[in-house]
């Protein structure tokens, strides 16, 4: 059974809507408190769940992924490159069912694209081709592409940044899916040197959470001004956009059902 076939299923749909959806919202508002709360919370609903066990393997490697991110948020440089090693050790143990193994491989080839971005380890495009060989073409997903757009983006790899890009137009994601697209979209646009103003323009206004702007402002921002695309009216479109995301604050406390997922299905 594919991974995908795997999570095709109403009982973990809702379960990763009560337990883990928090969580990603804590990651998109930028809130390490919140977010490591939910977490501790998703894995003490996980112990009684009813999700199958390669089900809550793959979800406990989600729960993980996002720890990390969130732990990574507000340390140090020497901190983020030793959350990055363990976390890449951590990958590398066996898994315990052919879906959790696919879940290992997807998570390190987001996790190797994040190292080589933030200069903790070098993930060359051969290590690159291997890594994404280890994933069935089923699991390639949003995720997935995301992650090589951007290493591609970075390296100025044509060749894997089209891929991202027609993954994107094909297979939209559903959370912030029009502004991943546009992400890709200029980025594509940047590399082949085909990107307007009107790109930039409408990526910054698609800018919605703060890992998103912090992406932005550190590693696409640059690129458009060295393409000659900002002027003045961009510049302040992207200050006002900035603090406006900064200034959403914490997250309230999530709202939690009262009746066992099964009894609502």
């Amino acid at each position: 059974m594919g991974r995908y076939k795997l999570f095709d299923d109403k009982t973990y749909q809702e379960w990763t809507r009560t337990w883990a959806q928090p969580v990603v919202d804590a990651i998109y508002a930028n809130d390490p408190q919140a977010g490591l709360s939910r977490i501790a919370d998703a894995r003490a609903a996980l112990v009684s769940s009813e999700l199958t066990p390669a089900q809550q393997e793959c979800m406990q490697l989600s729960l993980d992924w996002y720890e990390f991110n969130l732990k990574q948020i507000g340390e140090h440089l020497q901190r983020q490159r030793l959350n990055f090693e363990r976390m890449v050790e951590h990958l590398n143990n066996p898994g315990q069912t052919p879906q959790g193994i696919c879940q290992r491989q997807r998570l390190m080839l987001a996790l190797r694209c994040e190292g080589d971005a933030n200069g903790f380890r070098t993930f060359t495009r051969k290590e690159v081709d291997e890594q994404l060989a280890a994933i069935p073409d089923s699991d390639k997903d949003n995720m997935v592409w995301q992650s090589l757009g951007l290493w591609a983006f970075r390296h100025r790899d044509k060749e894997l940044l089209a891929n991202a890009y027609e993954l994107m137009l094909t297979q939209p994601s559903i959370t912030l899916g029009q502004a991943k697209w546009q992400r890709v979209h200029l980025m594509h646009g940047l590399v082949l040197g085909t990107a307007t103003r009107q790109d930039v323009l409408e990526t910054v206004k698609s800018l919605a959470v703060l890992p998103q702007l912090d992406e932005f402002e550190n590693l696409v921002w640059p690129r458009c001004i060295e393409a000659g695309l900002v002027d003045e009216e961009l510049e302040q479109l992207l200050k006002e956009k900035s603090a406006a995301i900064k200034a959403q604050g914490p997250l309230p406390p999530p709202e939690r059902r009262t009746k066992g997922i099964r009894s609502e299905l």
